[in-house]
């Protein structure tokens, strides 16, 4: 049994409508080739773009930094691992919780890793993101769950599951919310 099995994941997670806007200048061009072309963006990088990219990118670090945590807490079936509390918060850090505790009832490990591939679906505010969803395909086909004593509790790998997670800015990126759904999933 795996640590925190997709079906027993209670997290909800409400998906935002990832809105893109696109801006385009638009020149006609010029007779006379050698003459300068006037540029219609402003020189720099426009500040909105970047605070969102920033936001992104913590939110992204904040998401893998969770799994690490919680492959790490999972070897040891520690669900007080001080690392959990720096990536997860709410109900994440609930949902993980409970799946080490209850691995630590039954006297189980798992040992391993976690791949993920997490995207941005979307970000709350656009320009000012406070909230940002993502969705990933997270491998766990090599995290095996062990007994104490170190045999195999089951010798059948996972396999790759669709997870969705709210990623908050709570004085630092954290996830707040994630489920993660059935083997198959995703591709």
């Amino acid at each position: 049994m795996k640590p925190a099995s997709p079906a027993t994941m209670t997290a909800t997670l409400t998906l935002a409508v990832l809105t893109a806007v696109v801006l385009t200048g638009c020149s006609s061009p010029r007779s006379d080739a050698s003459a300068p072309q006037r540029s219609t963006r402003a020189p720099g990088p426009t500040p909105s773009l970047n605070v969102r990219a920033a936001a992104e990118r913590d939110a992204l670090a904040a998401y893998r930094g969770m799994w690490r945590a919680f492959v790490h807490a999972a070897s040891t079936s520690n669900a007080n691992d001080p690392l959990l509390t720096k990536y997860a918060t709410s109900d994440a850090l609930h949902t993980i919780q409970s799946a080490l505790t209850k691995d630590r009832r039954q006297h189980r490990v798992a040992k391993g890793r976690v791949s993920t591939h997490p995207i941005v679906l979307s970000a709350r505010p656009g320009t000012r993101p406070s909230q940002i969803t993502l969705r990933d395909c997270a491998d766990d086909s090599h995290w095996l769950t062990y007994h104490e004593n170190g045999g195999l509790v089951d010798d059948q790998p996972g396999g790759k599951h669709s997870v969705t997670a709210i990623v908050e800015d709570r004085h630092g990126w954290k996830v707040t919310a994630f489920a993660a759904h059935e083997v198959g999933t995703c591709t």
